[in-house]
């Protein structure tokens, strides 16, 4: 259940955050086994890249520290620092491989319990987009009706504004600076409205779910 470039080759979909995991125990249980071990395993692999890249450290320690007893007149020493790293690779190897197979078989544990339960997720998923949109309606016909307001009050007020007076001595440049800054800043009023009034009629737009069980 590890594919080719060491992703996980299953679809592991908070049930958490869609309001699910009540409701599958044993799905959730094993989601959390499985992102568990996928971390542990992504861990142990950068701390082997680490190990094998120290393996040419460890090397050159040896051959400084044989280079130095042949000057002094003395027999090679054995390779310690080599020696050592390689073992500890060839741990490392192992550790990585025995989580590899516990990672590869919990996915394989989830996603036969995700299949067994896929339309019932699929209901429960729906349910969720549902009242997610639901929610999302009513905060932005909300906002909008705010927003709207708060134009208005700011265009009507302009009515009632004293202009300073223009110097028709300054210079083009400092005008032009004054009539720069007096304008809005940001994106236009109706940009803004009609992405609340898109959102405000998102609930409408997406279909329930006995609407989607009649569709299906």
């Amino acid at each position: 259940m590890i594919d080719v470039y060491g992703e996980l080759a299953v679809d592991v979909f908070p049930l958490e955050r869609f309001g699910l995991a009540e409701g599958y125990p044993k799905l959730t249980k094993l989601q959390r086994e499985v992102a568990g071990l996928d971390a542990r395993r992504l861990e142990a692999e950068r701390a082997l890249v680490a190990l094998r890249q120290a393996v040419a450290a460890a090397r050159e320690k040896d051959s400084e520290a044989a280079g130095s007893a042949l000057r002094e007149g003395k027999d090679m020493p054995r390779p310690r620092h080599e020696a050592e790293a390689k073992r500890e690779v060839e741990g490392a190897e192992r550790t990585v491989e025995a989580l590899e197979k516990a990672t590869s078989a919990a996915a394989q544990d989830l996603a036969a319990e995700q299949s067994k339960h896929s339309a019932a997720l699929a209901r429960g998923l729906t349910r969720a987009r549902s009242e997610a949109a639901q929610r999302v309606s009513e905060q932005a016909s909300s906002l909008l009706a705010d927003l709207t307001l708060f134009y208005d009050t700011t265009a009507t007020a302009k009515k009632f504004a004293v202009n300073p007076p223009v110097d028709e001595n300054a210079p083009a440049r400092d005008i032009f600076m004054v009539a720069q800054a007096s304008r809005p800043q940001g994106p236009q009023r109706g940009d803004v409205e009609q992405i609340l009034a898109y959102l405000a009629g998102l609930a409408a737009s997406v279909p329930s779910e006995a609407e989607s069980s009649d569709a299906a």
